[in-house]
């Protein structure tokens, strides 16, 4: 400053009114940045956040349950693979290694995002390439950030399920018996197997609550034993990775339905015992449910219930002079899905994926050249359990036949109303849905019939019927019953299909044909009932389908020259 510049001081109220202009001008400047930045941050790499619609991708069920405390959900993913290629494929190989190629890189291209979150999180959580999905376990902060995301289209219920049970059982005392059980010659696999066709070459796989893969029925076609050791890798399955959640939707544990399943496993134990008194199915305090050594993750073979081993000695077994089973020559590959007959939808949904693509035990190295050609299903995920999302396994199961795999469903014990196939995976175009009949070919009372309006489609079910009335059949130990069940009903077919692909090599990995075939060859059979506005005197109807098999006449119906293809059912 010069000599002859002069200081004029300010005031203190126009020093502070300066200071004041400056701080809001700044602030003015600091806010008109941030805009900008916030805004090219937003252009550059948009959120994965919405907040549209979040609160309609979240099931009344997930919401409910975590509220206050962590529940188990299924996130499932926006972006589905297109399999459609896979129909065009000649052989079930071809296919199934399309399946699996597309499924995975789906899910490993759009799942990365949103498992490193879960990780950082520290959410627990499972990946599953099958329908693009992840089983979680969080609480409610978990569930809003989850929702919110682009890429989650849903999040589904995962609640525990209790296995389903006919409302009686009836003439559960084993018998020691020589000779071919009436079930397996109703169906006339007999005379199949008088050709020399007995399964030869074909694998049956099945997903239950395990298996005694040392019962003398079904040892020998294990795929896993080759006569001197055992070798479980691409062979077995334990879904079962630690304790299912007791608590169920509707009736509780404590219900009728745990009451059934109580009196089965009362049952299965008591009948043993009686045969062979130092059997180790021992009878629970509370459940009565086998005190085997089944682990979870269990590194071999094993059934805690003994409903796998009853439904897979009707597939395949066989012990000496006694035929119990529809396809003897036949071999089998097994996954855990319940724990003392209690699953859950990602159970039901792992066991799938690994039938797609087989794994070792530990999980590694998926081989889809060693998939089953058929796979048995003696279960239902119910709708008053919580599985309120009617199409929850329905991409799973619409993979596994595009995989070039038949997928057998039992119609479930929903009783003799209409509309009562009503449980996923029975309900689904994709399976193949069995009732359940007696020694007369009468329909069971327990058999659920169609047709299915749950999801809307008014499709007909059940697709065949077959024997599911007091079936003799293996139980853990070395012991055999008499059980009831469409559950029991399911595994006559997954064996006819087993005895078809061994006499007509052509139709492996063709599901379409196959179940075709199955349906034109059945014995028509009719009812008074008139179930969605089809009269039970029309064949198919809503109550036996197209009729019960027939494995004779299937095999006699080759090759289908007189029949019109297009009318071949395609899943949608």
């Amino acid at each position: 400053m010069s000599e002859s510049d002069e200081f004029i001081p300010l005031s203190t109220s126009s020093h502070r009114f300066v200071v004041h202009r400056l701080f809001l001008f700044g602030l003015l400047l600091a806010f008109l940045g941030a805009s900008v930045w916030l805004a090219n941050v937003a252009q550059a790499a948009p959120s994965p956040f919405e907040d549209v619609n979040w609160r309609a991708k979240i099931d009344p069920w997930v919401w409910q349950t975590a509220q206050g405390s962590q529940t188990e959900f299924l996130v499932f993913l926006q972006e589905q693979a297109d399999l459609s290629g896979a129909e065009a494929l000649p052989t079930k190989n071809e296919k199934g290694w399309f399946v699996y190629r597309q499924l995975t890189a789906v899910a490993l291209r759009t799942q990365a995002p949103l498992l490193e979150q879960l990780r950082q999180r520290g959410i627990a959580h499972r990946s599953y390439w099958i329908a693009n999905l992840i089983w979680v376990r969080g609480d409610l902060s978990d569930v809003l950030m989850l929702s919110r995301r682009r890429e989650v289209a849903r999040l589904v219920a995962n609640p525990a399920v209790q296995l389903a049970l006919p409302p009686s059982l009836e003439g559960t005392t084993p018998q020691a018996t020589d000779g071919i059980e009436w079930n397996i010659q109703k169906v006339n696999a007999d005379d199949l197997w008088a050709l020399g066709y007995q399964g030869q070459g074909v694998v049956i796989g099945g997903q239950d609550t395990g298996y005694d893969w040392q019962h003398p029925a079904l040892k020998n076609a294990y795929r896993g034993w080759d006569g001197s050791q055992a070798n479980h890798d691409y062979n077995w399955h334990d879904a079962i990775h630690g304790p299912i959640s007791s608590s169920l939707m509707g009736e509780g544990l404590g219900s009728k339905a745990m009451g059934d399943a109580q009196a089965l496993s009362l049952t299965l134990a008591l009948s043993l015992r009686e045969r062979e008194p130092n059997s180790p199915l021992l009878v629970g305090e509370e459940l009565g449910v086998r005190a085997s050594d089944c682990p979870y993750d269990s590194p071999e073979p094993c059934d805690d219930w003994g409903h796998g081993t009853h439904t897979m000695g009707i597939m395949i077994g066989t012990d000496g002079s006694n035929q119990i089973g529809m396809a003897p020559e036949a071999h089998w590959i097994g996954c855990r899905n319940m724990e003392n007959g209690v699953g859950t939808p990602a159970t039901y949904m792992e066991c799938f994926q690994w039938f797609i693509a087989p794994t070792r035990i530990d999980g590694s190295e998926p081989n889809p050249s060693l998939a089953p050609d058929v796979i048995n299903n003696s279960w239902s995920c119910t709708e008053k359990e919580g599985c309120t999302d009617p199409n929850i396994l329905k991409a799973a199961v619409e993979a596994v036949r595009a995989a070039g795999i038949l997928t057998v469903q039992s119609a479930g014990n929903g009783g003799s109303q209409c509309n009562t196939v009503k449980d996923p995976a029975a309900i689904y175009a994709a399976s193949f849905t069995v009732g359940a009949t007696d020694n007369s070919d009468n329909i069971a009372s327990f058999s659920s019939r169609g047709p299915v309006t749950v999801d809307g489609s008014n499709r007909l079910k059940p697709d065949v019927v077959a024997p599911g009335v007091n079936v003799r059949s293996s139980v853990p130990g070395t012991g055999y019953a008499f059980n009831s069940g469409t559950s029991m009903a399911a595994p006559h077919v997954a064996g006819l299909a087993a005895l078809l692909i061994s006499a007509i090599p052509e139709l492996r990995g063709q599901v379409p044909l196959l179940e075709f075939l199955i349906r034109a060859s059945a014995v028509p059979l009719t009812t008074t009932q008139t179930c969605g506005g089809v009269p039970g005197s029309s064949t198919p109807n809503n109550t036996y389908g197209w009729g019960r098999i027939d494995a004779w006449q299937a095999y006699q119906e080759w090759p289908l020259e007189h029949f019109y293809f297009p009318f071949i059912s395609k899943a949608p």
